[in-house]
């Protein structure tokens, strides 16, 4: 097994067991009422911090888009060719 295979195998198993054990700590939280509610109020806080956060990037990206508008390179009108015209046999 070369490195990056045991890297990637190592990733794995600390990633089951890292999930194994919040798996093992949610139930705890649920079964304890005060550390639910505790839990509760602290999900309340981060919401309130990451819609801020969302405000905050989504006015970066409106201003970004000003910024880039005028960077962006003028579209060329497309001329179409027209068809050749037939002549009638007489």
């Amino acid at each position: 097994m070369g490195s990056k295979e045991m890297a990637i195998t190592t990733e794995k198993q600390w990633q089951e067991e890292s999930d194994a054990r919040t798996l093992s700590e949610a139930k705890i939280i649920k079964a304890d009422k005060k550390r639910r509610d505790g839990a509760k109020r602290g999900a309340k806080r981060v919401l309130v911090e990451e819609q801020r956060r969302l405000k905050q990037n989504q006015q970066m990206i409106k201003d970004m888009k000003k910024i880039v508008k005028p960077l962006k390179p003028k579209k060329k009108k497309v001329v179409k060719k027209s068809k050749p015209v037939k002549k009638k046999k007489k």
